[in-house]
């Protein structure tokens, strides 16, 4: 499945013949009214449906037999699957499975309703919505690891919205059908709309097996959406939750008594008839790695520390309890990947052990907690002094692959004794350590960047281990890559507008030694470091045909070449 035009790669592959026979073709119809032949075939779906497909294996015979599966086209909306999964953060015993058949999952796992509520976060950006839409189907593709009753239910945990839609399976099982093939898919949001429909039709079995690592071959994934039943979605990032619980807004359908869950997932789609609604999955922190926590020889703090965070992080969480089991209480909310517990205004005790876990924080979605690690304060040590204030008045200014900071000392307080320099590859953080400096000069130069790369930094006072809030932030972009005035590429004869008399200046170089043009470099139409008759050709069909324009910066920008070598141009434009 996935969004339109969606490429689907089909095999016959693992179709086996009659004993002593062979097969000697394989005809394929894709639901679309196209066909195709051959063991392995590649069939792209150009519109939004549900499509079947139908393989037809011929031994040398003429026996025949037929298989056939589905194929779902989203028209737009948000496409949660493969690899998609792996952004989920399980919240319980939820866990990635990988089929034998190399697809890639995510188990909620079986447990009692009331017991087992959430498995797993995950997020989604929208960066557009449809006119006045707001709520969304949604759709899913699952089958059963439970018991004779599951439920699953895609909800919202962005702070301010309360919406989810559920979907839950219930026993369809009779004494012709014994062996645990469910029907009746239903699906409910928190507004009480709910699907009946084809989701609860016999004809919509939903499996149920032992080991999620069976191939779907064997034990097909089942399709279900939702029609009536909506999930809302606002603007920006959305924090949303698998959860395992909402059997009991079906009572009226369940059967009562020793309900399971368990629902092995294949994919989530949401919105998916909306090609209005734009989006992206995005990764929830994951578990923090690298925690260190140090205490001072001297001062009643503990430092702790711990790695970046590889997924996406706006800031971190510390946690300390004073026994390892708990529980832990959040002290501090930071967005550098290091703090110093200094207890707050009772501070910490003499001689004590206090135990620290971290985590990762993405708006409402936080990473599992790390492991432990515990340390003892000092026997003797003392209440420790006051941190010194921020750094005053940053400033980056960006050079040739690299970006200068200045800075003031504070204007009170304890003077620092160095600075802590700190980036970002965007506004806001989260900021990663650059370097520690010495108190004088209070600048620092960050070299060996990247050409035309902006950065942004702040800058702590330090003190021993203490450290200041963060001064100002400050963003500059690096240099690099690019020399000479600003012209036009395409206007040769520099005369702020391109025309016919362009082109024939190139010509006129290359072949009839009429000089060097006066803008050399805006003759260069595809910026390849020379000037050959393909820049004559191009400019010509820019200026006739409608091609391509010239490359940056041109031809109605008057800017800088964006990378060497530069061919000179002794006439800029204004």
């Amino acid at each position: 499945m996935g969004k339109a035009p969606l490429a689907v790669n089909l095999s016959g592959a693992k179709s086996l013949a009659r004993a002593g026979k062979n097969i000697t073709a394989y005809e394929w119809a894709f639901g679309d009214t196209n066909n195709g032949s051959g063991k392995d075939v590649t069939h792209t779906y150009t519109s939004p449906g549900n499509y079947t497909v139908e393989l037809t294996v011929i031994d040398a015979n003429g026996v025949t037999a037929s298989t056939s599966r589905d194929v779902h086209v989203a028209g737009g909306g948000i496409v949660f699957q493969g690899d998609d999964l792996n952004t989920i953060v399980p919240t319980g015993a939820g866990a990635f499975v990988t089929t034998d058949d190399g697809l890639k999952t995510y188990e909620s796992p079986p447990g009692n309703d009331v017991t087992v509520t959430s498995t797993g976060d995950f997020a989604v950006e929208i960066t557009a919505l449809p006119p006045g839409e707001t709520e969304f189907p949604v759709a899913i593709l699952l089958r059963n690891v439970g018991d004779h009753h599951t439920g699953l239910a895609v909800a919202q945990r962005t702070a301010g919205v309360t919406s989810y839609v559920t979907f839950a399976t219930f026993d369809n099982a009779d004494a012709t059908n014994p062996t645990g093939i469910f029907g009746n898919v239903a699906a409910r949001d928190n507004t009480d709309r709910q699907d009946d429909g084809a989701n609860i039709a016999d004809g919509n079995p939903v499996q149920r097996v032992e080991d999620p690592t069976l191939a779907d071959a064997y034990s097909p994934f089942t399709w279900a959406q939702s029609l009536e039943a909506k999930l809302k979605l606002q603007l920006g990032i959305n924090i949303l939750r698998i959860d395992n619980r909402i059997l009991t807004e079906f009572d009226n359908r369940v059967p009562t008594g020793g309900p399971d869950n368990g629902n092995q997932v294949a994919a989530i789609v949401i919105g998916g008839d909306s090609p209005g609604l734009v989006g992206r999955v995005i990764s929830c922190p994951i578990q923090l790695t690298g925690l260190k926590v140090t205490a001072d020889a001297n001062f009643c703090q503990i430092a702790v520390d711990w790695n970046d965070s590889a997924g996406r992080v706006l800031s971190y969480n510390v946690y300390r309890a004073t026994v390892q089991a708990g529980p832990y209480e959040k002290i501090a909310t930071v967005q550098e990947s290091q703090y110093v517990d200094q207890g707050g205004a009772a501070g910490l005790a003499p001689a004590t052990s206090y135990y620290y876990k971290v985590s990762g924080q993405l708006e409402e979605c936080e990473s599992p907690l790390t492991n432990s690690l515990t340390r003892k304060t000092a026997a003797a040590c003392t209440k420790p002094p006051e941190p010194p204030q921020a750094p005053r008045s940053l400033a980056a200014v960006g050079g040739q692959k690299k970006i200068t900071l200045t800075w003031l000392a504070p204007a009170a307080g304890t003077a620092p004794a160095g600075y802590r320099v700190l980036r970002s590859d965007a506004p806001g953080g989260p900021y990663a350590k650059v370097a520690d400096v010495p108190a004088a000069p209070a600048s620092y130069v960050n070299d060996g960047l990247p050409d035309n790369t902006s950065y942004c930094y702040v800058v702590q006072s330090t003190v021993s281990s203490l450290t200041s809030a963060n001064s100002n932030e400050d963003c500059d972009k690096t240099q690099g890559g690019q020399v000479g005035p600003n012209f036009r590429r395409g206007d040769v004869d520099a005369s702020n507008s391109i025309d016919i008399s362009d082109a024939v200046g190139i010509l006129s170089y290359l072949f009839q030694g009429t000089g060097t043009p006066p803008c050399l470099e805006a003759a260069d139409t595809d910026n390849n470091g020379e000037v050959d008759i393909t820049d004559a050709v191009n400019n010509l069909g820019f200026q006739f045909l409608g091609q391509p324009p010239p490359v940056d910066p041109g031809p109605t920008n008057c800017g800088v070449d964006p990378k060497v070598p530069f061919l000179g141009c002794n006439q800029p434009c204004p």
